[in-house]
């Protein structure tokens, strides 16, 4: 999400100069750097106690799709456009992913906690994002309104899809 709320916090798309507007990415942005922090050292911690330092984990499958995306984009218009819609697709759709492990009692709780506290936060940048989603679209062209309506579904579709590459990957590892 952070490149998405840095390039409307700087105005790259027509109907982002507001100041609000500003403000609202600004505070997701460190919003973000908080939950990135968050679950980093709930990760780190658990990998330390359960010996699985070295453990190295695949991309999720969202964030390949996303790659792939940019990958077939002709242009920067196109790639900077893909950015925002996996962002606003990952900010409206997470809360739904975070109260199921928040809610979870399989997990480890530190891990409970942390999707919590996260979900709390995140619903705020559903509102925010649906907004600036709003705004963005009205004042694009018809190409790039073609391009956002295009990708959107892609970027849903990526986001819930089921992902058992983490889980393939750390078996393999511990043979």
């Amino acid at each position: 999400a952070n490149p998405a709320f840095f390039l409307i916090m700087k105005n790259h798309f027509p109907g982002t100069n507001y100041e609000s507007m500003q403000q609202n990415m600004i505070q997701a942005l460190v919003d973000e750097h908080f939950h990135t922090s968050m679950h980093m050292s709930a990760n780190f911690a658990t990998k330390r106690m359960r010996g699985l330092d070295d453990l190295i984990l695949p991309h999720s499958i969202s964030y390949r799709a996303f790659v792939q995306a940019q990958g077939n984009a002709d242009s920067q218009w196109q790639r900077d456009l893909l950015t925002v819609v996996w962002a606003i697709v990952s900010e409206i759709s997470i809360n739904a992913y975070l109260t199921l492990l928040e809610e979870a009692t399989e997990i480890q709780p530190l891990h409970a906690k942390i999707a919590k506290a996260h979900n709390l936060d995140e619903y705020g940048h559903a509102k925010v994002c649906f907004e600036v989603a709003k705004s963005i679209y009205a004042n694009m062209n018809k190409a790039q309104k073609r391009y956002f309506v295009d990708y959107l579904p892609l970027a849903l579709e990526a986001f819930v899809a089921n992902d058992y590459s983490v889980w393939s990957g750390t078996l393999e590892q511990l043979g």
